[in-house]
């Protein structure tokens, strides 16, 4: 159930970040690759975990 949740969240932006991908859960939360939006900068790329305790 976690893992659904989670996919319906692909891009979607939180703060600058743009969620791509969900990549997996466990027991605490999801993992995506994400983009970082709105900076002048190069944009990052990476992974983001997100917490499902309200963290």
């Amino acid at each position: 159930m976690l893992e659904q949740m989670m996919k319906m969240l692909e891009g979607q932006q939180i703060n600058s970040y743009r969620l791509n991908k969900f990549l997996g859960a466990g027991g605490f939360g999801g993992v995506f690759h994400a983009s970082e939006r709105e900076d002048p900068r190069p944009p990052y790329q990476g992974g983001i975990k997100g917490g499902s305790r309200g963290n």
